[in-house]
């Protein structure tokens, strides 16, 4: 499997973006515009929540859900299943700037994603976004070979899990985030690339030469900490 391995000239798939890839893209749209703003929050709301495109554009705004637990999203899946995924740190002041920006009249009914059509909100299509990434892919693309120039919003997706992927959290966890009904759709996210290899290895390296016990990371009751560890900081 190639994974983050792509130049502009070669047609490979690009299956996740890496750190700096995804910093180079949330970079790329224009913040001085309304566009540009609605733009990179699309895609920075994408990779944080790991959801699907068409679950990501039938939210509503009474999807965001704040309470003393803090700010959650309220995803519908696939076959009606319900998942809640935590907005953290600044992925909560992305959506309280883009709530002022685009939703300051809206109902709680309003979709979270919209274009404006005959002077009414509509819900955002598939293809407008499709349309909106490939735009960025080609932008970026133009400032660096290894980045995807055929950008598609599952990317986003997979970036997320594999980030998480690295960092050590079970897959079972990392199946109940992306909404996965079975923890072996996740195990396409096992496949490990050099950067993880040599992060095993460097880690392996240490077992047996050390007396302190090797853990792992308890999760269990925490899961609303997880986007933490895999956030671009």
């Amino acid at each position: 499997m190639l994974l983050a391995k792509f130049t502009c000239t070669m047609q490979f798939t690009a299956y996740y973006l890496t750190q700096e890839q995804l910093k180079l893209l949330f970079s790329l749209p224009d913040m001085a515009t309304r566009l540009g703003k609605r733009d990179r929050f699309i895609m920075v709301f994408a990779f944080e929540t790991g959801a699907r495109l068409q679950e990501m554009l039938d939210l509503k705004v009474s999807s965001i859900i704040r309470d003393d637990d803090g700010v959650r999203v309220r995803i519908h899946g696939k076959g009606g299943k319900i998942r809640y995924v935590p907005l953290l740190g600044a992925m909560v002041d992305h959506l309280d700037s883009y709530l002022v920006g685009f939703h300051e009249d809206s109902h709680r009914d309003d979709y979270l994603f919209y274009t404006i059509h005959n002077c009414e909100k509509t819900q955002m299509k598939p293809g407008t976004v499709d349309y909106m990434l490939k735009k960025y892919g080609k932008l970026g693309c133009a400032k660096s070979k290894t980045f995807p120039e055929n950008l598609h919003a599952h990317i986003l997706r997979h970036s997320i899990a594999m980030a998480m992927y690295k960092k050590g959290i079970p897959l079972s966890y990392i199946a109940d985030f992306l909404g996965h009904s079975n923890v072996e759709t996740t195990a396409i996210y096992s496949y490990s690339d050099e950067e993880t290899i040599t992060e095993a290895l460097k880690a392996a390296d240490h077992i047996g030469t050390t007396d302190k016990p090797v853990t792992q990371k308890e999760w269990k009751g925490k899961e609303r900490y997880l986007l933490e560890y895999c956030g671009l900081g």
